[in-house]
């Protein structure tokens, strides 16, 4: 039971600092609003409401594909970006383990409006029902697969992408074409070191064969050299590079000792080095 208890106030950490943090940014966005950025739905001439029925589900139970709703059927590299968004944007700020409906609502709604914000290509759908159907899509099938499992989820999946939110915007609002320069070097190195890690997996190992060695007679290692001992410069030890630097420095009168004094402080400390050390300065 303590152990529970412990997982319960764990989680109730996180969400309040989920919600603080998106708190804290959702006002900066609503800040830049104020000084000349348009709000989301400004953008937006006619906002598309959601379809009726359950995102994932077929049409002859009711649901529709979330794809053609949001008018992607025929642009994979736009859907998969926001796919890619939202499923970074949930395990960021929600806690995977729950469903949905199990979620902390202002978080919910938080998230909802900071995305919206974020991505402009977002504004035209009202509310954000695509992001709102997507997580809770997203959430359930975790939850059942953990379930299911009785494991952890897939690291890969949970992960967050590398890819930043400028990037996302670029691939949600642009083509590949309009994607500048940058962008896309990032974007197609990213995808040549996914494939190459791919084939690497796929590569199954070559066994090897066994190498047959001739007898070698090897000589004995001759003994090293005794290390010479080497005197230290006089100004090795850091209060005799300190005292050094008062023939150096102009500092005031009253701060700075007598000539005759610094030196008898440093040959006195490289004295007492030597004998600790058993070097001898001449």
């Amino acid at each position: 039971m303590p152990h529970n208890k412990g997982k319960t106030i764990g989680k109730a950490d996180r969400a309040a600092r989920n919600l603080s943090q998106l708190e804290t940014e959702l006002r900066h966005l609503q800040r830049n609003d104020h000084r000349g950025r348009l709000s989301p739905t400004a953008h937006a001439k006619k906002q598309i409401d959601k379809p009726k029925g359950q995102a994932g589900r077929s049409e002859l139970k009711g649901g529709y594909s979330l794809q053609q709703a949001m008018g992607l059927a025929g642009n994979d590299q736009k859907y998969n970006a926001f796919r890619m968004m939202a499923r970074k944007y949930t395990n960021r700020y929600l806690d995977t383990s729950w469903t949905l409906k199990q979620q902390d609502k202002l978080t919910v709604t938080f998230l909802l409006a900071y995305a919206q914000h974020k991505h402009q290509f977002l504004a035209k759908f009202r509310d954000n029902w695509p992001f709102h159907d997507f997580m809770g899509c997203y959430l359930r099938n975790h939850v059942q697969y953990t379930k299911k499992q009785h494991a952890n989820f897939d690291n890969s999946e949970i992960e967050e992408s590398d890819v930043s939110d400028g990037e996302l915007d670029n691939m949600l609002n642009d083509d590949e074409a309009a994607l500048t320069p940058t962008s896309q070097r990032k974007r197609h190195r990213h995808a040549h070191d996914s494939d190459d890690s791919e084939t690497d997996e796929e590569r199954s190992p070559q066994p090897q064969k066994k190498l047959k060695f001739a007898h070698v007679s090897i000589p004995a290692r001759a003994k090293p050299a005794p290390a010479s001992r080497v005197k230290p410069a006089p100004h090795a030890h850091p209060r005799a590079s300190m005292l050094l630097q008062y023939h150096d420095l102009n500092l005031h009168a009253h701060d700075q000792p007598g000539k005759g004094r610094a030196d008898e402080l440093l040959f006195g400390l490289l004295d007492s080095q030597s004998l600790l050390t058993g070097f001898y300065v001449k």
